[in-house]
Order: C-alpha cells, then structure tokens, then sequence
C-alpha cells in the first residue's frame, strides 16, 4: 500500500546529494528578478507619468467617473463571475442565496470574497483616462488575458447570460492624487482608452482563495475517545478518564509510560482544521481505497467519522457525524454538520492527517505539534 508519508519529489532530491554542475541552475532565482524587473518596470511607468505642474503625462483628469455606470443599483441581479488569467480561470455561480466555485466541482465559495469582488468592480472610479489612444495596453498590462500577461479579466453577467459589464485589470500604482489607496489601471473590454482607477479590486489567484477553507473545529478539551485508523497497524483508543486525564491501552509503552504530549497531540488534532483541497466524492477515482475511519466522540454526544480514502500518494478524507440516542442540541448539531459536509472529501495538512493514521506503535514517536 502507498504510504501517505514518503518523502515528496523535492524532499527526495534534497536528499540525493549535491547536483551536479549541469542541474545546479535554479528557477527560483531567475522567477525573483523577472519579478524585480515587473516591479522596476511599474515603479518606472509611475514616476514617468507624472509632471513637473502635477499632471499625468498622456492622460487627463476622470472627475472620478464610475467605469461602470449603473452597477452599484444591479449588484443583486449577478449571478455568474467569470475571471480569466493567462495561466487558467475560474468561474463562480450563484445558486439562490449561495456561490459555487466551478473549478472544485461547485462547492461553496465564500461570499464575502465574491460580494466584495462585485462591489469593488461596481465602484471602480475613474481618476485619471487617457486622453488618446495612442497608449499601448501592453505598457499598463490591460491587454487581453489571452496574449499573455498578469493582466485580469473580470466579466460578470446576469441570470439570462446576458454580459453586463466586462473589464480587465492591470498593474496596480500609487500616485500623489490618491493617498489613501493604490490606483489600478483598468481598460473596459473592447475598448480603447486606459483608466487609472482608484482603489483594485481583490482578486485571489488560486481556487481555493474563494472557498471557505474552515472543515471542522473540535476543541481537545471536549474529547472523552479518539480512535485513529491506521492503514497497516493496530489503532490507537485513546480514553479520557475520570480524572481528566487520557490514557492508551493499546500502545508500546516505554520506561516512563506512553508520553502524555503524544495523546494530546492526537486529540486535539481537529482544532480549527482547513483544507488544502476540496473535490466532490463522485469525482474520485473507481480504484481509491478505504484505508479506515477515525472516530472522535464528544461530551456532548456527538461523534465523528473521518473516513480515509487513498487516491495513491493523495489522502482525503470525508467527515460525517452522528449522536445515536442524543435529543436537542447535539442532534441538531449533527444535522447541520452532514449537510455541510455530505458529497465532499478533503485534503488536509499533512500533519493532521498523519495523526489520524498513527498505529498504536508507533504514537511515542510523534513530534510535538
């Protein structure tokens, strides 16, 4: 069976020993002064613009002219955002009261980051517009993302499909004019002239920037048993005892006994757990394997299931909960969580799902979280 823990491709080739001469040139460095030159670049356009009297060379004043008129009154008539980079896009839809992230199978994106995005678009205002079309888009990176660039393209359209307002965003700068924020350049779709707008909108680069990443929260202090569920090995149960303290039958002990910092450190693994990864469980593969189900059983009843699922090297996990017996609060609790959770499997740090897996010989030799 593929063990979760084997060294990554990078932590293998830093183990190999020194490189030889022809394999010691790094991206790294030449991605840091490509970035450099970005940034000079930027700063260099910035201060070229301004004058000697205070204006901006080859563009005029905008009187803060809303780009996109109207907007601000239609924000609640959006219902699918479509963002597009050279390297990928994203597209987000609204389903009644919820957003979905297209590229993770629909799961919920955070509202906030898609209402804000809405807003900054609807009050992006003009502070200066060049006063001809003689400036080249590529100078201000507000050409289409498709011919390459880090410029973004923001299009958000109605319910029927219908576009209504589609821009692409630029570099971003700051100036005299706007002391209080940063300016962004900003070319409405199709058109020709370039805009200095002030205030950029937040635009997270990666898919999971518009998830809410919170999985589960279950403080170490409500724990009475964890079993974990090792893919080779016996599991671990460890019990809370009368007085407060935890204990582990099934472990190796040594001559002190197993170590009290481990068990803690296996049961309060699922305090304020974010996902790295999010995927529908109708998407996994035919051939992912079970490994096992760690259970966590609450003071208040409740216990979760955390069934690991092997998709080779990758680990994901699917969480379900239930309170057997319980009335009130504890079983509404349960509800609400396999609402949230039901259809989708996670892939979380490694380190919480490493003590998830712990076999019983092996819990003495956990790091100190």
């Amino acid at each position: 069976m593929t063990q979760p823990n084997e060294p990554s491709g990078d932590e293998q080739s830093s183990r190999s020993g020194p490189a030889s001469p022809s394999k010691r040139t790094s991206p790294v460095p030449l991605i840091i002064l490509a970035g450099v030159a970005i940034l000079i670049a930027v700063v260099a356009a910035a201060i070229l613009l301004v004058t000697d009297e205070g204006a901006i060379s080859g563009f005029e004043a905008a009187n803060d002219e809303l780009l996109v008129p109207g907007l601000s009154q239609r924000v609640g008539e959006v219902s699918r955002i479509e963002i597009e980079r050279y390297h990928g896009s994203l597209t987000l839809t609204r389903s009644g009261g919820d957003w979905h992230l297209a590229e993770r199978d629909g799961f919920r994106a955070r509202r906030d980051a898609v209402d804000g995005l809405i807003s900054d678009v609807a009050h992006l205002s003009g502070a200066y517009v060049s006063s001809g079309s003689d400036l080249s888009p590529a100078d201000y990176d507000v050409v289409d993302p498709e011919d390459a660039g880090g410029s973004v393209r923001v299009r958000l359209l109605d319910g029927a499909g219908n576009e209504m307002t589609s821009v692409i965003i630029g570099h971003r700068l700051s100036l005299p004019a706007m002391p209080d924020s940063n300016g962004v350049f900003v070319r409405r779709d199709g058109g020709a002239r370039i805009w200095i707008a002030d205030g950029a909108p937040e635009i997270p680069v990666l898919p999971t920037g518009w998830i809410d990443r919170d999985v589960v929260d279950i403080p170490r202090d409500r724990v009475v048993e964890f079993r974990t569920a090792p893919p080779d090995g016996e599991p671990v149960t460890i019990r809370r005892a009368d007085d407060d303290e935890f204990s582990a039958p099934e472990t190796v002990e040594d001559e002190t006994g197993t170590a009290s910092w481990a068990l803690d450190n296996v049961i309060g693994v699922l305090e304020e757990v974010r996902l790295e990864d999010v995927r529908s469980s109708d998407s996994l593969p035919s051939d992912v394997e079970h490994a096992g189900t760690a259970t966590v059983v609450t003071s208040e009843g409740l216990e979760y299931r955390i069934d690991i699922l092997m998709d080779g090297p990758t680990v994901w996990t699917a969480f379900s909960a239930a309170a057997d017996g319980a009335t009130g609060g504890s079983a509404k609790r349960a509800r609400s969580f396999n609402d949230r959770h039901e259809g989708w499997v996670y892939k979380l740090p490694r380190l919480v799902t490493t003590r998830l897996m712990t076999p019983a010989d092996e819990i003495n030799q956990l790091t100190p979280k």
